[in-house]
């Protein structure tokens, strides 16, 4: 062999052979897109999706779009040969123990124990979700994630805004009065947008704070007036309420420079939407249909019964609580949700008080430690992610954040974000055996997932909870 044939093969090799840092650029990517795609055909073509695979309910459909995202993740990384991941600390693992321990031997106690174990598989694959993404967040710098998170909100935003304003403008040129649940499609019940809604809105300040960023301003601007204008026209009392507590909240961790920017655009774009809504509203209406879309509600819609009903008979089953999923069933509830739209309650009605209050303080506790490291580091990454987190934290007491499947995904992937964001530890190679024994657990997770669906006892709900059964009261 010649010197010529020689280096003609070290070439080749070199640009066939796949280096180990642009082989996980690819993982990553293709992650990323299984992301995009699933939360696309999960809303604004959700309707088209449930058509072609005969689902009946879009609320199912985003649940069976959970459920393969995460399959086809672990099978995405099963195939590539450097995953890494972070195992979680000694504490951490404690804490998993802990938790699912004392959730397994309450689902197994209670009425409903099978729907218990199907919530802990749920909760299993949320999990895992995390730790794959939280590896493909440690890969990337705070700017790539940073660009990466705004691009996403924005094009998840812009297809939704499309559709809506086509909306709005076929009820005037219709001549149509329109309601709070006329102009939104690809969701059963419009609060499962709001849910998402709060934790997309806070992404909209990079711009404001990320100089690289910059020159999208006024796109930001723009979406964000947008969320708040959806918010209002939906009558969103909770999410509303939510964002503007979140808000206060994170100022008290801001420099003077930060804080500024974050109230200007704050008040900018909720000045915006309220003239908005006053146009498309109240104003034109009234003018061309002789009628108002304004209703002004004052009560709880139900909640607070909902609340003291669960409250009165935690003392029931203080340590263990009823079993997970167990409220779907609750005899004698105020509304026929199958859940309380409060996730405190929830847990202390489901879980116990004991774990309920372990959660809660764990919580509590990252709240702190991520709020010291907005104070302490002013990362602009930090203070966004950070902010859509406690948005969804505190619309979770008023609403199913911890309970529908797309608000899951949205807030687990968040938090993996933040993790991700301010990690530290090393990252660990997972050996073939153990990607392939993760898979085969995942597929069996998966089957006993999907075969739940339609089952009997869900005729006993008629309200969404892990699947549909019935129609949803509005």
């Amino acid at each position: 062999m010649t010197t010529l044939d020689i280096e003609f093969s070290l070439f080749f090799h070199l640009f066939t052979t796949p280096r180990p840092e642009m082989q996980f650029k690819n993982y990553s990517v293709l992650q990323l897109l299984l992301l995009v795609i699933t939360l696309l055909l999960g809303t604004v073509l959700a309707n088209q999706f449930t058509t072609l695979t005969n689902v009946g309910y879009i609320y199912d459909a985003k649940r069976f779009l959970v459920i393969m995202f995460a399959l086809c993740a672990v099978l995405v990384a099963t195939c590539n040969r450097n995953l890494s991941i972070m195992l979680p600390s000694k504490k951490q693992q404690i804490a998993l123990a802990v938790f699912f321990a004392v959730a397994f031997a309450s689902a197994l106690q209670s009425k409903h124990y099978y729907w218990g174990v199907i919530e802990l598989i749920n909760i299993s694959f949320l999990i895992t979700i995390f730790v794959l993404f939280k590896s493909i967040f440690l890969q990337l710098s705070k700017e790539q994630l940073a660009r990466l998170t705004f691009f996403a909100a924005a094009w998840f935003s812009a297809f939704h805004f499309v559709v809506y304003l086509l909306n709005l403008s076929f009820f005037y040129l219709d001549a149509n009065s329109f309601d709070s649940h006329s102009l939104i499609v690809g969701y059963d019940n419009i609060r499962f947008l709001n849910q998402l809604q709060v934790m997309v809105y806070p992404i909209f300040l990079m711009p404001f704070l990320f100089s690289k960023l910059e020159k999208y301003k006024l796109v930001s601007l723009v979406l964000a007036s947008l969320h708040w204008f959806v918010l209002l026209q939906m009558e969103a009392r909770g999410a509303m309420l939510s964002l503007i507590v979140a808000f206060s909240v994170i100022l008290f961790y801001l420099s003077k420079k930060h804080r500024a920017l974050v109230t200007s655009f704050f008040f900018r774009t909720l000045i915006y939407a309220v003239l908005l809504w006053f146009i498309f509203v109240v104003a034109l209406p009234f003018i061309f249909f002789n009628e108002s879309s304004l209703q002004v509600r004052t009560s709880s819609s139900g909640r607070l019964d909902m609340w003291l009903h669960a409250i009165k008979l935690i003392p029931e089953s203080p340590w263990l609580g009823f079993g997970p999923m167990s409220y779907a069933w609750l005899g004698g509830r105020p509304l026929a949700n199958a859940h309380p739209h409060n996730s405190i309650i929830q847990l202390m009605y489901e879980y116990g008080v004991v774990l309920a209050l372990l959660i809660l303080g764990g919580l509590l506790n990252w709240l702190h430690n991520a709020f010291d490291k907005v104070k302490m580091n002013a990362n602009v990454l930090d203070i966004c992610l950070v902010f859509s987190i406690l948005s969804a934290v505190l619309y979770s007491l008023l609403s199913g954040v911890i309970v529908m499947p797309f608000s899951q995904l949205l807030l687990t992937i968040l938090i993996a974000a933040v993790s991700a964001s301010n990690a530290k530890d090393n990252c660990y190679p997972l050996r073939l055996r153990y990607r392939v024994i993760f898979f085969i657990a995942i597929l069996i997770a998966s089957t006993v997932l999907i075969s739940s669906y339609n089952h009997e006892e869900l005729k006993q709900t008629g309200h969404p909870r892990f699947w549909v059964n019935g129609a949803i009261s509005f």
